[in-house]
Parts: C-alpha cells; sequence; structure tokens
C-alpha cells in the first residue's frame, strides 16, 4: 500500500537508492571473476529495473494524481529520460564486450593461437 511517505518519496526520488551498489560487493564481484564491465553492467540493470518500479509505483497514485498532478507528470517524465540514459550506457558495455572479445581474438590469432568464438 503506497503510504503518504511513499508517495512523496517516489515523487521527489530518492538518489540513496540509484546505484546503491557497495564497494564491497563489487569488490567481491571481481574477486570472483567478474570484469569491471560486467559489474558496471549489472548495476546498471539494476538501476534501470528500479527506474521502472517507481515509474510503476507513481501511475499507480491514483488519489494523488489530483493533488500532486504536475509533481507526478514532472517526476515521471524524469524517470523515463533516466531510464532511458541508463538504457543507453548499458548498451555500450555490450559494445564495450563486444570490441574487447574482438580485440583479444586478433591478439590470439596475431600470435598463432586460434580462440573458440
Amino acid at each position: 500500500m503506497l503510504t503518504e511517505s511513499s508517495c512523496l518519496t517516489l515523487i521527489a526520488g530518492d538518489s540513496s537508492r540509484k546505484g546503491n551498489m557497495n564497494k564491497e560487493r563489487m569488490l567481491k564481484a571481481i574477486q570472483h571473476g567478474s570484469s569491471g564491465l560486467d559489474v558496471v553492467h549489472g548495476q546498471l540493470k539494476n538501476m534501470m529495473l528500479q527506474a521502472e518500479d517507481d515509474n510503476f509505483a507513481i501511475g499507480k497514485m491514483k488519489d494523488w494524481k489530483r493533488a500532486l498532478g504536475h509533481e507526478i507528470s514532472s517526476r515521471r517524465a524524469w524517470l523515463e529520460g533516466y531510464r532511458e540514459a541508463l538504457a543507453n550506457v548499458y548498451r555500450l558495455t555490450y559494445e564495450v564486450s563486444f570490441l574487447e572479445r574482438d580485440v583479444e581474438t586478433e591478439r590470439s590469432e596475431d600470435n598463432g593461437n586460434t580462440m573458440p568464438k
């Protein structure tokens, strides 16, 4: 159930939740073999999902729409732009990953080794 506090938090935005992957979790992921790019990729996905969840929750605030109409529509527009920006960076992580793979393949072929594709 949406309370007054949760509604106002969603409308105002809770920046403490955005990108809240702590250093310890990132270090563990890297220690277990994830690349920094993989860690960023996963965090971007979480941030996009959180933005979508927030946008959906704001859309369900029927009683609040009359009282806070402008603030809600402004926040939803901001969340949509934020999610789109995250999605663009998320796509870049794929592009960088593919480029890294291609460079490694070329290096391997230059050294006379063949890497599986």
